[in-house]
């Protein structure tokens, strides 16, 4: 799948901005009042591989476990679509 070393790292960090942009993108969206936090810890880190924990923190309205369950299925929208109008449509 990938031919070379470097292609391989350039596609996992795609990916991996791609994630943080929705993620922290949803969480500032939702959250009116105080913060939006983004923690960022090596696991682990050789010459082969790095695990990271990424943990963000909102203190926006939440999500319910069914909403959660989807939140990593591709082409999914969870929480209040019209709220999300109405955010997006101030921003422009």
């Amino acid at each position: 799948m990938y031919k070379s070393v470097l292609e391989r790292y350039l596609y996992i960090q795609k990916r991996l901005a791609q994630l943080l942009i929705n993620l922290l993108g949803n969480a500032i969206k939702f959250t009116d009042v105080d913060s939006v936090t983004l923690h960022i810890d090596v696991n682990h880190f050789s010459a082969e591989n790095i695990v990271l924990h990424l943990f963000i923190k909102d203190t926006g309205v939440g999500m319910s476990v069914v909403q959660l369950d989807k939140i990593f299925t591709p082409l999914q929208q969870v929480g209040d679509t019209q709220r999300h109008v109405q955010i997006f449509s101030v921003w422009r």
